[in-house]
C-alpha cells in the first residue's frame, strides 16, 4: 500500500484508503497505528465476516474516495502473483467504480512475507487501463469471472520486461 500511495499526488493520498488484513495489521496497537498513519488503512476481516468488510469498502467508493485492495488476500510467500479471491468481483460487479489494475514488482525482495526489516530493492509500479463492471450480472459466478479477469490484467502488466532487483539502490553501476 505504501508504494501505491507514494505514487499518488499528495492531494489525493488522504482520499485513498487501504484495506488491511485485520488478523495481521491489527494484532498490536503499534502495528495498527502504523497501518493507519502510513497507509491510511482500515481493518479488513478476511476470514470471518468478510461481507461486512466488503460493505465498508463499498461505502468508501460510494462517497467518491479511492480504495487500495489487494485481491490475493495475503502477501505471496514466493513473490509470485497468486490467484485473486472473488471478493474484488463481489465488490465491483454491477457498479460503475473504475478498477485500475496495478502490478508491483520488487516488493518481495524489499520485504518478504515474514521478514520484519525491509531490504534495499528496486520496486517498480506498473499501472493498467481502468476496467469497469457495471454491466456484470450479480452473483458468485460473475464475482469469480471478474476476479479472474483482473488477475489476467495484472499478470499481463507483470509480463513486460523483467528488472534486476538484485542490485541495491546504494550501489553504483557503470
Amino acid at each position: 500500500a505504501i508504494c501505491l500511495l507514494a505514487a499518488l499526488p499528495s492531494t489525493l493520498r488522504n482520499q485513498c484508503y487501504s484495506a488491511a488484513a485485520e488478523d495481521y495489521f491489527y494484532t498490536h496497537p503499534v502495528k495498527s497505528q502504523f497501518a493507519r498513519l502510513i497507509a491510511n488503512a482500515f481493518p479488513f476481516r478476511r476470514y470471518e465476516d468478510a461481507q461486512r468488510s466488503l460493505q465498508a469498502c463499498a461505502r468508501i467508493l460510494e462517497r467518491g474516495d479511492s480504495l487500495l485492495f489487494f485481491p490475493e488476500g495475503t502477501r505471496s510467500p514466493t513473490g509470485q502473483l497468486q490467484r485473486f479471491r472473488k471478493g474484488i468481483g463481489a465488490l465491483v460487479q454491477g457498479k460503475s467504480y473504475p478498477v485500475i489494475p496495478a502490478y508491483l514488482q520488487g516488493t518481495y525482495e524489499a520485504l518478504a512475507k515474514g521478514r520484519l526489516r525491509p531490504q534495499a530493492a528496486i520496486v517498480r509500479l506498473r499501472i493498467g487501463s481502468p476496467q469497469q463492471f457495471q454491466d456484470a450480472p450479480l452473483g458468485e459466478a460473475s464475482a469469480i469471472a471478474i476476479a479472474n479477469h483482473l488477475y489476467a490484467c495484472v499478470q499481463a502488466l507483470g509480463n513486460t520486461e523483467p528488472i534486476d532487483n538484485s542490485r541495491s539502490l546504494g550501489e553504483r553501476h557503470g
